[in-house]
């Protein structure tokens, strides 16, 4: 049993280490979560610091959570609409 994790341990590590042997599409996969997660957790920092939340924007700014908190609070405070200037 301590020789086979033992061996999927160090498989793991080599892979890891050689980048040659890295599958395109989990290279590809991993840009697009970035790029999703910038986008994101901009507009929800954006929109937090508008609205005066506090709590959210400190949040959001210090967990890296792939896009799922900012677009959390982006459904749950929407703008139901345009506002209309006065």
């Amino acid at each position: 049993m301590f020789n086979l994790l033992s061996m999927v341990i160090v498989m793991a590590a080599e892979l890891f280490l050689n980048p040659n042997q890295w599958p395109v599409w989990l290279i590809a996969v991993t840009i697009l979560i970035g790029i999703f997660e910038f986008i994101m957790k901009g507009l929800g920092l954006w929109r937090s610091a508008r609205n005066k939340h506090t709590v959210w924007y400190v949040l959001m700014f210090i967990f890296n959570t792939a896009g799922i908190l900012p677009l959390i609070y982006l459904l749950l405070y929407k703008e139901n609409g345009a506002k209309k200037k006065k």
